[in-house]
């Protein structure tokens, strides 16, 4: 909540809403997340997005991860889930990429 509180991180999944969350951070309900066919997300992602039909419902399923950052530039999805080191190779080499920030969970 700190990094929210002091701009190091923009966004955040999954955060439950209450009154004292809603004075710093925007809230802006469920969106579109870009995620990889064939990529192991984890135990909790997997349960998540079989048992929760609204939440695999606002997963953009790609092909070539490479298509994530031209979505998210065009307004396709909100964000997109990518492993660490690619997304500092990506970051560092990928036009696409310029100005991103990204997360560590």
């Amino acid at each position: 909540m700190h990094a929210l509180e002091t701009d190091e991180i923009d966004m955040i999944l999954n955060l439950t809403r209450t009154t004292e969350r809603e004075q710093f951070i925007h809230f802006i309900g469920p969106q579109n997340i870009g995620i990889e066919k064939g990529l192991a997300y984890g135990p909790e992602f997997e349960e998540k997005r079989k048992l929760d039909p609204e939440f695999a419902a606002k997963l953009e399923v790609i092909l070539d991860r490479k298509l994530n950052a031209q979505k998210l530039k065009r307004g396709r999805i909100s964000v997109f889930i990518d492993p660490l080191i690619d997304m500092y190779y990506q970051i560092n080499d990928n036009q696409h990429y310029k100005n991103s920030r990204f997360i560590h969970l």
